[in-house]
């Protein structure tokens, strides 16, 4: 038994390039087929609107960054020389 993970892409892309996928789609790109399995590498989708909420004990965080662009020159004018500050 052989457990593979390589990521939502490697994964089907090893996988594919292994034999293991749709027979016709393999065929078309010579890749003899060894397993057919069509719903290799099919389906992805991507959530790029997922909201993700912290709760934290400090004033100081990343979001001030986006909001202040003299803080986060300052922020990294302090990281750049010092490697503290909160980046």
């Amino acid at each position: 038994e052989i457990i593979l993970s390589a990521g939502t892409i490697g994964t089907p892309h090893i996988l594919l390039n292994s034999g293991i996928g749709d027979k016709n789609a393999l065929s078309q790109i010579d890749i003899k087929p060894l397993v057919h399995l069509p719903s290799v590498g099919q389906n992805f989708s991507d959530h790029p609107f997922i909201e993700n909420r912290w709760l934290v004990n400090s004033t100081n965080t990343l979001e001030q960054l986006a909001r202040n662009a003299t803080y986060a020159a300052e922020q990294l004018d302090l990281w750049l020389k010092t490697r503290t500050g909160i980046l």
